[in-house]
């Protein structure tokens, strides 16, 4: 009975059990698989042990803004008029064959490669949809040549050099030819993932795009006889309008895909000629058809590449392949001559193609 008595009397004055502290949640770890090739999105083994993506434009911690720069050495092709313009030839005295022949054509442009950037600067704003801004400079496409008469006596020969000025055959003393081309735009797009699988992806791209083409066209002569002649001919091309595009990426194995892009620009050119020169005398031109003039036309122009992509880092790859831009219907200044015509060297509409191609390097960076 004592017993029992202390018993309640402990049980009365012990209170209620304290709370006990909830257990530590248990995690397990996640283990990280290799990357896979897929752009722009790691895989990760999740708690079930299934690959998983992590995609970092949806995800604000990680990178959703990137760098696109395409470096290009590009040529170009001459304007489809080729007409031979001026001629140097070189003879010994008292021989009739030609110990050199020489003649311009007009619009010869150089052959070698100009260097070239294209920069596209974007960001993600949801996990299918970017928005970006870009911008395209090509050194100038160039060329440049001096014909100079000249005699030189060299022991009991002489070496004779003479220049002639075709469309007329008049004898020059001397003539220079320069010629230089412009390139450079703007565009603006939005990107919209359309397809989105473990190895490929293909986007869909719509914006505006602007595009100017500008040619300087420069002949001076020096006639044997009579006033030295100057004359410019430059024309320009403003191309703008709306451009749908789509790129795609096709993965080969971990860390190397193959890339296309594809975009084609449709809208209007806006197009100008300013001819001038010596007053007085003419070349190519004269008084009655020098000066500036401009019009409207239909404008479009396609650019094209394909590379081979490596993946440095899961932030930066590097790309090497090919690329062309091919524009349809632009003045160039080389062409706006006819000099076929019975009636002397005549003005003509100057609407041709142009195309540049060559290589790309490109280096991509998420930030």
């Amino acid at each position: 009975m004592r017993r029992l008595f202390a018993g309640f009397i402990v049980l009365s004055t012990a209170g209620p059990a304290l709370p006990q502290p909830p257990a530590a949640p248990v995690t397990e770890p996640v283990e990280a698989v290799p990357y896979s090739g897929v752009h722009s999105v790691d895989l990760r083994a999740d708690p079930s042990g299934t690959p998983a993506p992590i995609d970092y434009r949806a995800n604000c911690a990680t990178p959703n803004r990137y760098i696109d720069m395409r470096f290009l050495a590009l040529k170009t092709t001459s304007a489809g008029q080729k007409e031979p313009l001026i001629q140097r030839r070189t003879r010994v005295t008292g021989s009739t064959v030609d110990v050199e022949l020489d003649t311009y054509r007009t619009g010869v442009v150089n052959t070698t490669d100009s260097p070239g950037i294209h920069l596209l600067i974007g960001q993600w704003t949801a996990p299918d949809t970017a928005y970006e801004f870009g911008a395209t400079y090509i050194d100038p496409f160039f060329y440049k040549r001096i014909f100079d008469a000249r005699t030189v006596q060299q022991g009991g020969s002489t070496t004779s050099t003479t220049v002639t000025y075709l469309p007329t055959n008049t004898p020059l003393d001397f003539a220079y030819a320069y010629y230089k081309v412009y390139h450079r735009g703007l565009e603006t797009n939005m990107r919209r993932r359309i397809v989105k699988e473990e190895c490929r992806w293909l986007d869909a791209i719509v914006g505006l795009r602007w595009h100017q083409i500008h040619e300087r066209y420069n002949i001076d002569v020096a006639p044997v006889t009579g006033l030295g002649v100057q004359e410019s001919y430059h024309t320009g091309n403003d191309i703008f309008g709306l451009q749908l595009g789509v790129e795609g990426d096709r993965s080969l194995c971990d860390y190397v895909s193959i890339r296309g892009v594809a975009k084609y620009v449709m809208g209007f050119n806006s197009q100008w000629q300013s001819f001038r020169g010596t007053p007085g005398v003419g070349l190519l031109t004269n008084d009655d058809v020098r000066g500036y003039s401009d019009d409207w036309r239909f404008g479009n122009f396609a650019d094209l590449s394909i590379a081979v992509v490596g993946k440095l880092t899961p932030n930066i790859e590097t790309s090497l392949g090919v690329t062309s831009m091919i524009f349809g219907g632009v003045k160039r200044a080389a062409n706006v001559f006819d000099l076929q015509s019975e009636d002397g060297v005549q003005l003509k509409d100057g609407q041709d193609w142009l195309m540049l191609y060559g290589f790309q390097w490109t280096v991509k960076i998420d930030f």
